[in-house]
């Protein structure tokens, strides 16, 4: 398992964070996903730290599944398993299967 941190410097404003720890399967689509949410939720008008911790659980569910665009998880899956980090700083994630994700609901 590696795990790493981002960090950002805007007009010298240093935001840090670091990533959540997953034992990584495929990391082909993980700098695709991790721009595509931070972007997506700047866009969207979420602030830096917030598109941060998206878009690095977003990175970090994609790396341990197989595959480009299938391992990228659904926006339900990042709000839900933010959702728990936000009430539970020691909460264990359990990344599942997207299949299995898109038919639980």
């Amino acid at each position: 398992m590696e795990k790493k941190e981002v960090i950002i410097v805007i007009k010298r404003i240093f935001f840090f964070k670091p990533a959540f720890e997953v034992k990584a399967i495929d990391t082909t689509a993980a700098g695709d996903t991790y721009s595509g949410y931070f972007l997506a939720d700047l866009a969207g008008g979420k602030n830096i730290s917030d598109a941060l911790k998206d878009a690095s659980l977003a990175a970090s569910i994609c790396v341990t599944r197989k595959g480009a665009a299938p391992s990228i998880p659904y926006k339900k899956e990042i709000e839900n398993l933010i959702w728990v980090y936000n009430r539970s700083k020691n909460a264990n994630f359990v990344f599942i299967p997207k299949t299995e994700y898109k038919n639980a609901y």
